[in-house]
């Protein structure tokens, strides 16, 4: 499983104005992190889905945060949770 899981991470990364990816399983902790997402942000990232469907009791899709500079996206599903860190 570790070898299909950085096969997607490197596709993911190829992507233009990816800066990093971060993976955490259903409890938070780190399954796979590349680029600058290091594997402490991995409980973070779960987190954060987890209060945003919380938050909107509707099918959680995807949580997008933006800056000046950067954009961050979730994607939770049922057993785990995707953060990409892009540039914009």
């Amino acid at each position: 499983m570790a070898s299909k899981l950085e096969s997607i991470a490197e596709k993911l990364f190829a992507e233009e104005k990816v800066k990093g990816v971060v993976l955490s399983d259903e409890k938070g902790y780190p399954m796979l992190n590349k680029g600058d997402c290091n594997a402490g942000s991995a409980g973070f990232v779960a987190q954060l889905a987890k209060v945003a469907s919380e938050l909107d009791k509707s099918k959680l899709v995807r949580v997008h945060l933006e800056s000046k500079q950067d954009i961050f996206i979730i994607t939770p599903n049922n057993q785990m949770t995707l953060g990409i860190h892009k540039t914009k």
